[in-house]
């Protein structure tokens, strides 16, 4: 039989099963062709926060409901409550609370949000404020785990997410992130 030691230095194979691929060694491909993601979190726990947030505009009432989700056991619902927390914080003008709330979701790896691993939303996230905040050299950093995380293969993720999120990294620090070890 074929065996991963008989795998040679820089070529990957697939195993094929029902519903996944895997692919040995792992993290050595950088994105999948089916990329079947985490659970999401469950929209029903959100749906009131969400009513005060959008529609009735009580962004201290949503942040109020955010921290008390925080406490649920369901680390979807966690997810989900930080992801909003996070949202809150920004549009509060509170970044350094969102930086927080960002960092908290990041330590989330078996949720996705919108298709998308939650860490990688929450390095995204992190992003996202660095940049609002002009903190150029923390958003050197962040974009820099997101780029060494896409070239290892750190998430798992289709094609299209995975040049989404190279693109937005490309962005935010002026250097492109490629699927191969080209011109590195």
């Amino acid at each position: 039989g074929f065996a991963p030691a008989d795998v040679p230095d820089e070529a990957v194979y697939a195993v094929l099963r029902a519903g996944r691929i895997d692919v040995v060694p792992a993290g050595r491909a950088p994105y999948y062709p089916d990329a079947p993601g985490a659970k999401e979190p469950p929209a029903a726990p959100f749906e009131t926060l969400e009513a005060l947030e959008f529609r009735k505009q009580d962004l201290a009432g949503a942040l109020e409901m955010a921290r008390k989700l925080l406490a649920s056991t369901d680390p979807l619902v966690r997810a989900g409550a930080l992801l909003r927390q996070a949202r809150l914080l920004r549009k509060m003008q509170r970044p350094d609370e969102a930086l927080e709330a960002y960092r908290k979701l990041g330590e989330i790896t078996a949720a996705a949000i919108g298709g998308m691993p939650a860490d990688l939303v929450a390095l995204r996230g992190r992003c996202a404020v660095l940049e609002e905040q002009s903190r150029t050299e923390q958003l050197r950093q962040e974009t820099a785990v997101i780029a060494a995380g896409l070239r290892a293969g750190r998430w798992r993720m289709n094609r299209a997410s995975f040049l989404h999120v190279a693109g937005q990294v490309g962005a935010w620090s002026g250097e492109e992130v490629r699927a191969d070890a080209e011109g590195e």
